[in-house]
């Protein structure tokens, strides 16, 4: 499988390629990333500047429609190769620019294919401000989750940052759980492979009853989130907007963070290996 990578805000291809190592240490051959910069240069986000140099992208600088449009151009433009992608893999707001092109493209150039068939959303999100923009039904419920979220979220990496630095002589990477915390996590969640029982008609304020059909998602997609997380219920917005028949989802128990124990890994390396096999069954 070939996948496209897209990363986080105010981080770059580089950093997304370390995030992602020990999970992509346990696939098997035949999988190519490609790790690509967003096309803005921007300041590092909180966490990231003490452990990786610069330089530092993000894929918008704003939501507005032509802000948007622009990136969504760029993006088909790297997916324009000899040999096409299979797979976009995403984190963050990767997803959010993964989400939007696929909706706009559904409802924009419907006849044409997507230039790839599957999405790994990682901590990722409906982007609200886009859909909004689109005239879908975002209510005000679900602004102040997605604007509580968002805060909540600057707030611990932030504090994670300051926490990690006062930990730095022991070489702690910023996006590793410890084995403790990890365990502690594992133990007391409910299974991970299984969404929590969520109303579709007040999900964190949405109403997702309301969306159309071409604004889901309706290609194989995979789920990856942490519960502690405090921008989970975003992702469980946006895995609720997939196709239920074609979506695997995963809890690793963790934050807005790729956990690099063994037994996340492997989960992740699973998840990858039944992408690649719905892939399969499809061409086949």
């Amino acid at each position: 499988m070939r996948f496209l990578c897209l990363h986080g805000a105010s981080t770059s291809g580089a950093i997304f390629r370390a995030q992602t190592a020990a999970f992509r240490d346990k696939l098997g051959p035949g999988h190519l990333f490609d790790f690509v910069d967003a096309p803005h240069a921007c300041p590092a986000g909180p966490g990231i500047a003490a452990f990786f140099p610069e330089p530092y992208y993000s894929f918008w600088r704003s939501t507005d429609a032509a802000e948007v449009a622009q990136t969504h151009h760029w993006l088909l433009e790297r997916l324009r190769q000899p040999e096409p992608y299979d797979a976009l893999l995403c984190f963050s707001q990767g997803c959010a620019v993964a989400a939007s092109l696929i909706v706009a493209h559904q409802n924009e150039t419907p006849e044409l294919a997507l230039p790839f068939r599957a999405v790994i959303f990682i901590c990722g999100g409906p982007p609200l401000p886009i859909l909004a923009d689109w005239g879908l039904p975002i209510p005000r419920a679900a602004w102040e989750v997605h604007e509580r979220t968002a805060r909540e979220l600057w707030e611990q990496a932030t504090a994670k940052q300051a926490q990690l630095l006062a930990r730095r002589a022991k070489a702690q990477s910023s996006f590793s759980s410890s084995a403790g915390e990890a365990g502690r996590l594992e133990s007391d969640r409910d299974d991970p492979w299984t969404l929590p029982a969520i109303n579709p008609c007040d999900a964190f304020g949405l109403d997702l009853t309301r969306f159309p059909e071409s604004c889901r998602l309706h290609l194989p997609t995979v789920h990856i989130y942490g519960r502690q997380d405090p921008r989970c219920p975003s992702a469980w917005q946006l895995a609720l907007l997939s196709d239920p028949t074609d979506r695997l989802v995963y809890d690793h128990g963790g934050a807005h963070e790729i956990p690099r124990t063994t037994r996340v890994s492997e989960a992740i390396a699973g998840a990858v290996a039944w992408l690649d096999d719905r892939l399969a069954r499809r061409s086949g």
